[in-house]
């Protein structure tokens, strides 16, 4: 007696897989206002009680809840040739959320919400100090 054996994976299933949710590229400027840091376009960084504001600086990306979506860093910053010194930086991979909570190092989060988000293309302005 010959007995038959036939496999067959996922045969009857009619549920199709589910898209992943789309993410998007959070673009950003952090403004440092600092002490004279030279001419236009001059590499520069944060010092004293800014200290923590240089390239590499992680900037985090959460939701509403807290959750971390997305991290990314502090590109090299430049002067501004007056009193400040902006960093950009852009993290992929940002999921859906209604809030976005972006922190730069351990400072404060700041919050946009998706109309927010969607209204200036997915680009945020952030400020820090006096």
């Amino acid at each position: 007696m010959i007995l038959g054996v036939s496999l067959c994976a996922g045969c009857g299933s009619s549920k199709a897989a589910i898209p992943p949710a789309p993410t998007h590229i959070l673009n950003g400027t952090m403004a440092l206002a600092a002490d004279g840091t030279g001419t236009a376009g001059d590499p520069c960084a944060g010092s004293g009680g800014y200290s923590d504001i240089t390239p590499g600086a992680q900037v985090a990306v959460a939701d509403q809840a807290g959750t971390v979506l997305a991290v990314g860093q502090l590109d090299g910053g430049r002067s501004d040739g007056r009193y400040g010194c902006d960093f950009d930086f852009a993290i992929p991979g940002v999921g859906p959320a209604t809030v976005y909570e972006v922190t730069v190092s351990h400072r404060g989060a700041v919050d946009f919400t998706i109309a927010q988000m969607e209204a200036d293309s997915w680009m945020v302005q952030l400020s820090l100090g006096s």
